[in-house]
């Protein structure tokens, strides 16, 4: 007899699930089809309004994330409040505060939630407003969160990386240049975690190359760009970064054959144009 109550039980979550999701697929529905033909208050005459109702978590979440999609903030806020708590309840709650403005507490509900894209969204809305201190900030506060998760070694290089362009701007905000140094310094650093966990990133070996001639270091510069190179053959931004260190060593004649490998693989790119004006200015 237990085993058939909790099998009719099961039915029923089942069955819920499948009604309130061809529900919430409605308006993707084709005419005719079983959602389009359902009532627009489906959901709500089954699970209540607040989706209190809902047999399972995942129902009640899912509705929320209806609210949410649908821009019903206060309705998505009213289901929110019945999802238990966890990190899909802090994720989407982040969502619903960035959807309403609320920035801080998103970010703050991102962390808990471990969600590096609401994140990484945040960092650059703080970057695009001129924030470049803050922007800084909340990188490192990303890589603290992503270093304690080791499930996510792609996440945490591409979070360094993120993290050496945003010193690279702050440090752009203050002169004269020669106080730039500890700026630079960082962002080297951030660098070469990014390429010590992600070795064979043509992007970020490129990023450390750039960065160590910024330092004035030649030799370190040229073995990145060598091995960015090497990745990728086709990255014009390596050869471009081989050409650079060529002139920087004086060899005019060996920056100009780096410089027609990356205009035969890229000859729009905007580097390659930048360095033909060194080269020839």
């Amino acid at each position: 007899m237990a085993g058939i109550v909790a099998a009719s039980a099961l039915l029923l979550a089942l069955g819920a699930l499948q009604v309130v999701s061809s529900a919430l697929l409605r308006d993707y529905a084709r005419p005719y089809a079983l959602p389009a033909l359902l009532p627009a208050d489906m959901d709500d005459r089954l699970f209540g309004e607040s989706g209190a109702r809902a047999p399972t978590s995942g129902l009640r979440l899912l509705l929320a994330r209806q609210a949410l999609a649908d821009h019903n903030y206060a309705l998505a806020e009213l289901r929110l409040r019945n999802v238990p708590p966890g990190r899909d309840r802090d994720q989407l709650t982040g969502l619903l505060e960035e959807a309403r403005g609320d920035h801080a507490d998103a970010i703050h509900d991102y962390l808990l939630a471990g969600d590096s894209n609401g994140l990484e969204r945040e960092e650059a809305r703080v970057t695009a407003s001129g924030d470049t201190r803050g922007a800084v900030l909340l990188q490192r506060e990303i890589v603290a969160r992503l270093k304690k998760d080791r499930t996510q070694p792609d996440a945490l290089a591409e979070a360094w990386w993120r993290l050496g362009l945003a010193e690279q701007l702050d440090g752009y905000m203050h002169y004269p240049i020669s106080s730039r140094r500890p700026w630079q310094i960082r962002a080297m650093k951030a660098y070469e975690n990014a390429v010590a966990l992600a070795p064979l990133s043509e992007r970020y070996l490129v990023a450390a190359g750039s960065q160590e001639l910024n330092l004035n270091d030649a030799a370190t510069a040229q073995r990145y760009f060598e091995r960015a190179r090497d990745v990728d053959p086709t990255s014009a931004q390596a050869w471009v970064g081989l050409a650079q260190v060529a002139l920087r060593r004086g060899d005019r004649a060996a920056a100009r054959r780096y410089l027609a490998r990356a205009e035969r693989i890229d000859p729009a790119s905007p580097a390659l144009h930048r360095m033909e004006a060194k080269l020839h200015g």
